[in-house]
């Protein structure tokens, strides 16, 4: 039920992949533009959906609003995750050995390790004040 919506996702980007090789000109460039932000978008949801579900235990409506919406709540650990797969898609295509080593692996580690330190922000954040700060009696 959670990977569904991953699913159409990948689907919708395919198909304006392929439209894309018949496009030229000014629509090209635009449709070029709009894969290229939700394909980043798309990539930081991705980063952050294991690490979500196994933490947290809500519906998947509620889940994938957090997920859709965390790029947003989180610029910072977006663009370093970006980064982090970027290099890592770097990586793969001029070394292919360490590519096929590394596999899915290491980008959802390095990766994660962001995302873990943002929720953990997030959840002190989200804290009651009761519950952050110990009394002093």
């Amino acid at each position: 039920m959670l990977g569904a919506p991953l699913t159409i996702g990948g689907a919708a980007l395919l198909l304006d992949l392929a439209v894309l090789g018949q496009l030229d000109g000014p629509g090209r460039a635009a449709l070029q533009l709009g894969l290229i932000l939700v394909g980043a978008w798309g990539a930081v949801v991705l980063a952050y959906w294991p690490r979500v579900v196994l933490r947290y235990d809500r519906s998947a409506l509620d889940t994938w609003r957090f997920l859709l919406l965390s790029p947003a709540l989180g610029p910072g650990t977006a663009v370093g995750a970006v980064v982090v797969l970027g290099v890592c898609g770097l990586v793969a295509y001029v070394v292919p050995l360490l590519g096929l080593l590394a596999g899915i692996a290491v980008p959802l580690w390095l990766t994660g390790l962001m995302v873990d330190e943002r929720l953990n922000r997030m959840d002190e954040i989200s804290r009651p004040d009761d519950v952050r700060r110990p009394s002093a009696g």
